[in-house]
């Protein structure tokens, strides 16, 4: 068993080499980064790193110098040790890799035969099998069976991932400090995805090796390591553009474990197509609507025109307006209908505009009251109306299929907002009954 630490924080990384050399500390590897400024995290595509230009002098295994350290501890394999030609980084002419695992025979033979090529050592086999996909490199992952947990730095990119299969242990903090071992404030680092650490200027990483004076672990030739259990995910690992791979396969083990069974041609597409349903149905979410003169992205903009109001001057209404959005506390659907009024003030809104609106703020985990305060808070905005009024009503399915178990049932909730230098407080409510009464008038009340 071999182990990676990386990290910018000396003081924090001392100890972990300590606790790591418990998973062997025959050989080891220093590559540093100079860098500036902050790190980042971004936590919808993972983590990134700020690094700036320049080279520093390796001295020690790790130094008090602003830098972000991956240190490689090998485990030995036989009475001979570890070769020199065998120490981490495995380094082809794109890439670096730091890998923590074991390969099967199979998939290294494979690799061997495919590639043509005499090496054995596995981790250089991973680097050479991504160095011929290239800019594809992620496409071998899946067809690797075996249990590894890596770094890879790309220097045509200038960039650091990190991955996993589920049987390799690597723990990290928001930090980006990372371990083979789990240390305080630490999570697990999610296996089955790819995660691009991006180097925002040129770095070029150095390398350096020194052994280990005593090693507790030495052991005779003919003792082999254990074979690491493996766990083959079916999703393939993946990049930003393959998330719904990866969702659908954490969806199906999800649900296995609660005893969901995805066996047969019929269901076992299921996962990948409950993924798509909820990208479909979350199409919102991310997004901030806009109201805007030109639209170059409907999935987040309207184009808000304005009609000169002449002298209309009187309540315009939209009813029964069709939605359906998610409850955020269950994930499931509660469909309902939609009432928007509003009396004009610098001019009016096209009907089919309240409609949309609606139909945004509903394509993400919701609840009904905050549906009623963001529609009703982005008409008074944008359009600028004397007077709004925001009247929603759906079946809840967390109500109707589950806990309580009350179909039939239904939620009201209204918002209102006015500019009081144009309505005063006695047309506030005068307005709102009115609102009411052609909803009355109109049916607007039934759940058909």
């Amino acid at each position: 068993m071999c182990s990676i630490t990386a990290g910018f924080d000396t003081e924090k990384l001392l100890p972990l080499l300590r606790q790591n050399m418990t998973r062997g500390n025959f050989t080891h590897s220093v590559a540093q980064f100079a860098y500036s400024g902050e790190m980042k995290r971004n936590d919808r595509y993972g983590h990134s790193l700020a690094l700036g230009s320049g080279l520093v002098t390796i001295v020690d295994a790790v130094l008090d110098t602003p830098t972000y350290k991956i240190i490689h501890m090998q485990a030995p394999t036989g009475a001979s040790g570890v070769k020199t030609e065998h120490i981490h980084p495995a380094e082809t002419d794109r890439f670096l890799l730091w890998h923590n695992g074991i390969l099967k025979d199979k998939t290294i033979a494979d690799i061997r035969e495919d590639l043509r090529l005499d090496d054995t050592w596995d981790t250089m086999l991973l680097a050479k099998s991504f160095e011929f996909l290239g800019d594809t490199w992620t496409d071998a992952l899946s067809e690797i069976d075996g249990s590894f947990a890596c770094i890879l730095y790309d220097k045509k990119l200038k960039k650091l991932y990190v991955f996993r299969t589920q049987s390799a242990p690597l723990f990290w903090d928001e930090a980006l400090t990372i371990s083979s071992t789990t240390f305080n404030g630490a999570e697990e680092v999610p296996y089955g995805v790819v995660y691009e650490l991006e180097l925002l200027e040129n770095a070029t990483p150095t390398v350096t090796t020194f052994q280990a004076k005593d090693n507790p672990y030495f052991m005779p030739e003919e003792k082999k390591f254990p074979q690491a259990p493996v766990v083959s995910p079916q999703a393939a690992m993946y990049l930003e553009k393959d998330k719904l791979i990866a969702a659908a396969h954490y969806y199906k083990e999800a649900m296995e474990l609660i005893g969901v069974s995805f066996e047969g041609d019929d269901v076992k597409e299921t996962p990948m197509r409950v993924m798509k349903m909820w990208r479909e149905v979350f199409c919102s979410v991310g997004q901030t609507l806009k109201a805007v003169k030109e639209v170059s992205d409907p999935t987040c903009e309207i184009k808000l025109m304005q009609f000169d109001k002449g002298h209309y001057n009187q309540l315009v209404t939209c009813q029964n307006i069709p939605f359906i959005s998610t409850c955020s506390h269950h994930h499931v659907f509660f469909p309902g209908k939609g009432h928007i009024g509003y009396l004009p003030g610098e001019g009016l809104m096209g009907l089919s505009k309240m409609a949309r609106v609606l139909e945004f703020y509903s394509r993400m985990p919701q609840s009904q009251e905050n549906i009623c305060e963001q529609v009703a808070k982005f008409i008074f905005e944008n359009v600028k109306p004397a007077f709004v009024i925001v009247f929603l009503q759906a079946t809840h399915m967390c109500m109707s299929a589950r806990g309580v178990k009350k179909p039939g049932s239904f939620t009201s909730t209204s918002k209102i907002m006015a500019n009081p230098k144009l309505v005063g407080d006695v047309a506030v409510t005068e307005l709102k009954n009115e609102f009411f009464q052609i909803l009355s008038l109109g049916n607007g009340f039934q759940m058909t």
